[in-house]
């Protein structure tokens, strides 16, 4: 179709590339005139995306993107809501229909304006500049008209000195608390008119979470769920009358739906515990939550049903990507952010055209560090998000046509940087000011009068400690301002630093059974690996390079094989790496996150990433089973005895627990008054080998409060 065609009150004329109507003379791109030209040959029949980029981008070695890049031009031209289209129609999965009637020949006038005197517009597409206005070929602008026109734009360069928002419109003004409650506060989101904040609360008495909701200007916030379990993720409705909510209970979890102004919660449905976040969309038609996949190993977006509340999955991340979390809808719902978690360790903004979820999503920044929380501007144009990009923990603020020129909006210095939520009015912003101090204490299991008693104490965060069989301490600390392998006496003297990696997470330090090496995991170039050391320091040699998460070392009972935990087919299962000849084995095949051989060595006992409960897998037949239910955080093995913390039965105190493989009896052996820390996936629990002491990471001191700025 080369002649002239009209669809509504527009003029196409392809071989111009041109697009004429009632707001203007627009020039297109050729390959979106060809998309245009495709649908209206086959109007009103549907035009798959298969069929167009075949068509339109034939030899090229493109993306979906530029695709959806063409449509979304078409529809600014038109004025076209995809929410409610009448000239481009979404099949959802399939590709895309003219439903505006095709007449040939320029048979509706464009427009009242003389098109022919009308200066043509370039659409702007991604990475171009400012596109300049041209004039028709062959007519001519008076030298009183140019004069007039360059008095006119050094008029509105003036005015822009006095009326354009400069960068001081992204700075905090004011900042004041808006909870100071005893415990730790986290997750705010503002209600749709603002007037609200919901947020998530840790009683400092090692209680469980409830959410509460405090009214802007309201001097106590009112506790919103009161029940027998965690209430975590409240997500406001569109309208703010209702709140959903996940509901972690002793039993399993499930999502409920509860009036914000009181009253009675519903069960929606079961639903696994490991979610990471939810949004409900402004036109209140999608849902989407993040939860996690057993088959993919990893989180995944889900679009809830608000009918029957089933779920469709969304996006499909593949190893090494660890999971997408986070989702947000925008403002006007025309797009949904995520987080992609790469490794465990970093994150990265992602973004989903609502309209063209089944395109691969469109990455937004590249910084390769943890984000722990962002939210949309009011305008849908920008984000701020909290993370620790160019070394500075902080609040930055991302205009969506800059997205590689962040602007640091607040510095935080702690070392997490809290969530952050921007009020839909966009006046106010909250984020969450952390304090804590994490610290290794240490208590004598021969004898049941001892208490805990401080081992390594330090200003800085120290945490996972593994004991030697030479009586040494491996530990993980960030007194050099990034986490290394330290070791210490058993009494915490002597201390030195064993790495010098400078890694943005080095984690899980365990000791060969000589004691004369550490096995440990570390970041690096975007992924995680194992890596084993001397003792006394040195080179650490990396024995892993998949482009994938490997975390969790053990050693074999012979100090010759090194077992851990990897992604990289797509689930978590144990493999084990020789370092004989350095081959590298699967061991489980139904999951596995962090394994320990028995002293036999005959089997080998492990947890699964979404399960409690220690497994046991004999080396022998193949068979597995579930040895004893357990806390899969906190879990030791010492002997043939396994020391692992009792499902929670108290807030005041936890019962540290002994499992005999032998004649399978279980005994408690100690009681601590805290529960060992556990924030941020860091674990802290072991046993010496010959059972004499429990050393555990405490949280000496944990708060924070929702800061609310202007």
């Amino acid at each position: 179709m080369e002649v002239p065609f009209s669809i509504r009150q527009w003029l196409i004329e392809p071989q111009l590339n041109k697009v004429s109507g009632p707001t203007g003379s627009f020039s297109i791109e050729p390959r979106t005139m060809k998309v245009l030209v495709l649908l209206a040959q086959e109007t009103p029949g549907v035009v798959t995306r298969e069929q167009i980029m075949d068509v339109v981008w034939e030899g090229s070695i493109v993306t979906e993107h530029s695709l959806t890049i063409a449509i979304s031009d078409l529809r600014k031209i038109f004025g076209d809501d995809p929410k409610s289209p009448a000239v481009i129609e979404t099949i959802r999965g399939v590709g895309y229909r003219l439903i505006a009637p095709v007449v040939e020949g320029s048979a509706v006038a464009p427009s009242r304006v003389d098109i022919a005197q009308t200066p043509t517009l370039s659409v702007p597409h991604q990475g171009d500049g400012i596109a300049l206005a041209s004039t028709p070929p062959g007519s001519r602008i008076p030298r009183e008209a140019v004069w007039g026109i360059a008095l006119l734009a050094l008029l509105v360069i003036a005015a822009g000195f006095f009326f354009w928002p400069s960068q001081d419109h992204l700075a905090i003004q004011k900042i004041q608390p808006l909870t100071t409650m005893a415990g730790v506060e986290l997750s705010p989101v503002f209600s749709p008119d603002s007037r609200r904040v919901a947020f998530v609360a840790f009683p400092d008495t090692g209680g469980i979470a409830d959410i509460f909701i405090k009214q802007m200007g309201a001097n106590t916030p009112v506790r919103f769920t009161d029940e027998r379990g965690a209430e975590l993720l409240p997500t406001w409705s569109p309208d703010g009358q209702f709140i959903i909510y996940q509901a972690y209970g002793q039993t399993g979890c499930a999502l409920y739906k509860k009036p914000s102004f009181g009253g009675s919660s519903m069960k929606l449905r079961e639903i696994s515990c490991q979610l990471s976040g939810m949004s409900w969309s402004p036109a209140g038609n999608a849902f989407v939550l993040s939860m996690y996949d057993g088959d993919l190993g990893a989180n995944r977006l889900y679009e809830m049903s608000l009918e029957d509340y089933e779920l469709l999955p969304i996006t499909t991340p593949t190893a090494p990507i660890n999971g997408d979390l986070s989702p947000r809808f925008s403002p006007d719902g025309q797009n949904l952010a995520f987080l992609r978690n790469i490794d465990g360790v970093t994150q990265d903004l992602y973004l989903i055209n609502w309209q063209e979820i089944e395109v691969e999503p469109l990455r937004l920044t590249h910084d390769e560090v943890q984000i722990t929380g962002f939210d949309w501007a009011a305008d849908g144009e920008a984000m701020v998000f909290a993370s620790r990009r160019e070394e500075q923990n902080g609040i930055w603020y991302m205009e969506l046509k800059k997205p590689n020129q962040p602007t640091l909006i607040r510095a935080i210095s702690v070392e997490d940087p809290g969530s952050v939520a921007l009020a839909p009015s966009g006046k106010q912003l909250i984020y969450t000011d952390w304090t804590f101090d994490v610290n290794i204490w240490r208590k004598s299991l021969s004898n049941e009068t001892s208490v805990l008693q401080p081992a390594l104490v330090s200003t800085r965060t120290d945490f996972h400690p593994h004991i030697s069989s030479r009586g040494k301490v491996a530990f993980i600390s960030s007194r050099t301002g990034t986490n290394e392998v330290w070791v210490s006496d058993l009494d915490g003297n002597n201390v030195f630093q064993v790495t010098s990696l400078s890694s943005k997470s080095t984690r899980h330090p365990v000791w060969s059974p000589d004691g004369t090496m550490i096995a440990f995991d570390s970041h690096s170039n975007g992924h995680t690996d194992i890596f084993v050391v001397d003792a006394e320091g040195g080179m650490p040699r990396q024995i892993t390079t998949e482009k994938s998460r490997d975390v969790r070392p053990t050693w074999s009972r012979d100090g010759q094989q090194v077992y851990f935990s990897s992604n990289r087919t797509g689930a978590w299962q144990l493999w084990k790496y020789s370092l004989i000849d350095e081959t590298v084995t699967q061991v489980t095949e139904g999951g596995g996150t962090v394994g320990w051989e028995t002293q036999a060595g005959d089997k080998i006992l492990y947890i699964k990433y979404d399960s409690t409960g220690v497994w046991e897998k004999s080396f022998e037949d193949g068979s597995e089973r579930l040895l004893l239910n357990a806390d899969p955080s906190f879990i030791s093995l010492a002997g043939n005895h396994v020391y692992y913390i009792a499902p929670m039965n108290s807030v005041s105190s936890y019962s540290i627990m002994r499992y005999d493989l032998n004649n399978q009896d279980t005994e408690k052996v100690a009681v601590i008054p805290n529960k060992p820390y556990n924030f941020f996936s860091r674990w802290g629990f072991a046993i010496s080998p010959d059972e004499q002491w429990l050393y555990v990471s405490q949280i000496d001191k944990s708060e924070s409060d929702l800061m609310l700025t202007e």
